[in-house]
């Protein structure tokens, strides 16, 4: 998988539901923003314009004019863009096995 991602630019995720998004940590750990809709795990994970962006709708043609969308803003500032793989990994990194057992002993032995 890291082979494939290291050949892209962005990561698409068409999912209509996607309560978390494994897919998406892993694209994000390999510094690629990600494309989703506005379901619960991307609506959790993604800092619009620093992460990835959110698409109106789950079709052929939104995901089509969001990709041209990106592409035109990143003709007009390819220096805002410069900084995204790094966001990517540094969210990718809240999840990794450590950092989430550390959140639920806090959550659930602190009290």
């Amino acid at each position: 998988i890291d082979k494939v991602f290291s050949q892209a630019d962005i990561f698409d995720m068409p999912s209509r539901q996607e309560p978390f998004g494994v897919v998406m940590i892993e694209a994000l750990a390999s510094g690629l923003p990600v494309i989703a809709s506005k379901t619960n795990g991307p609506l959790d994970l993604l800092e619009e314009g620093k992460t990835g962006w959110f698409m109106p709708e789950v079709s052929a043609e939104a995901i089509y004019s969001k990709i041209i969308e990106i592409y035109n803003e990143w003709l007009q500032d390819r220096q805002s863009f410069k900084h995204m793989p790094l966001l990517c990994r540094e969210k990718a990194r809240e999840f990794t096995i450590e950092n989430v057992i550390s959140r639920m002993r806090q959550e659930f032995f602190s009290q």
